[in-house]
């Protein structure tokens, strides 16, 4: 909001076009981050191979899947 406000005071001709990159670098980032900070947990847990099917919660974490791996998981 700060940065908002500088940028229209100080360049106010350029506004829209600093504004417009910036959103854009914002909205890929804050996409892209989540994305690559999920694929790092989830990716070894597809790796597992599973002994048993049934999940015991209704939401699935990434520990309940270790749990269910045939496999030795250290955490």
């Amino acid at each position: 909001m700060s940065y908002d406000r500088y940028v229209a005071i100080c360049y106010p001709l350029h506004y829209h076009t600093i504004m417009s990159q910036r959103v854009c670098k914002l909205i890929i980032f804050t996409w892209l981050y989540p994305l690559i900070a999920f694929l790092i947990f989830f990716i070894p847990t597809l790796q597992l191979q599973f002994c048993q099917r049934i999940i015991e919660n209704f939401y699935c974490i990434n520990y309940s899947l270790a749990r269910l791996s045939c496999t030795d998981v250290y955490f």
